[in-house]
């Protein structure tokens, strides 16, 4: 069931006023256990930060050296990402301002 109230100042733990719709709103409540979870799992695999097994090298596969770039450069990606697709909206003809 799903509750929404009139009020917003408790949005931050899940509680929805009415007539909020967002794709990317994930409340911290439901999602806390998860986080619990991790970190419980993080400790028992990684005693002492420490890995527990092996794992294979893969750090010099293209993929995998092409995804560490957009890691390490996700921020810069980020920022300069949102300006482009206002100009590409303004292009295109939609009144995004």
């Amino acid at each position: 069931r799903n509750f929404s109230f009139d009020f917003s100042w408790l949005l931050w733990l899940g509680f929805t006023p009415k007539n909020y719709y967002t794709f990317d709103y994930f409340p911290i409540l439901p999602w806390f256990g998860i986080t619990l979870l991790g970190i419980y799992f993080g400790n028992l695999l990684y005693k002492n930060g420490k890995r527990r097994f092996k794992i294979k090298d893969v750090s010099n596969v293209s993929i995998v050296k092409f995804l560490t770039f957009l890691g390490r450069k996700s921020l810069i990606i980020y920022l300069v990402h949102q300006p482009l697709l206002v100009i590409f909206l303004l292009i295109l003809g939609f009144k995004v301002i």
